[in-house]
Order: C-alpha cells, then sequence, then structure tokens
C-alpha cells in the first residue's frame, strides 16, 4: 500500500475512498485490516489499529 500512496503522491493523481465505512459490507474498510475481524456486541465490526490502515492513516495526516 506505501508503495502505491507513493507513486499517488509522485505523481499528483488523486486518491478516495470506496465505500469507507460502509454499514452492509466491510470489504473494502481499510480501518478493520486484513486479519480475521473482531465483532461488538451490536454485531458491528470493531475498528482497531493495524499495519495497513497506519500506512493510509499517515499519509492522510502528513497531506491535508
Amino acid at each position: 500500500m506505501q508503495d502505491l500512496i507513493s507513486i499517488f503522491n509522485q505523481k499528483g493523481w488523486h486518491k478516495s475512498f470506496y465505500a469507507f465505512r460502509e454499514d452492509t459490507w466491510t470489504g473494502m474498510n481499510y480501518e478493520l485490516g486484513t486479519g480475521k475481524l473482531k465483532w461488538d456486541e451490536e454485531g458491528k465490526p470493531m475498528r482497531q489499529d493495524n499495519s495497513l490502515w497506519d500506512v493510509i492513516k499517515k499519509d492522510l495526516q502528513t497531506h491535508k
């Protein structure tokens, strides 16, 4: 992911999220990471720090 973000930044290309925090589908929610999901009492996936989201979050904070 970091490699792709670096290329996008270098070329000045736009980055956007698809279905960020979608209610019914978690397939593209980078906050959830790549491992097995943990669920809360309400049946929603729990967001937690993970290496994939850390790369994206760092770029978002750097390029506001």
